[in-house]
């Protein structure tokens, strides 16, 4: 993970259950290679907890 090449158009997807580490992996791309990360959208109510190191934007279903 040394190569700080910019990838223009470039889209990696983390998919995976809570607490498997996905914003973990996220973070530590994101320091070795300069990644962005993107804001999830969700549907769902905000939970206790939620900013804790997690980005969502919060939208109802009709504007989803």
């Amino acid at each position: 993970m040394s190569d700080t090449t910019e990838h223009p158009g470039l889209l990696i997807v983390l998919v995976g259950p809570s607490g498997v580490g996905k914003s973990t992996i996220a973070k530590r791309l994101q320091e070795e290679t300069g990644i962005r990360y993107a804001i999830s959208a969700t549907t769902r109510t905000e939970l206790p907890g939620d900013d804790k190191g997690k980005k969502y934007e919060y939208v109802g279903t009709d504007e989803f």
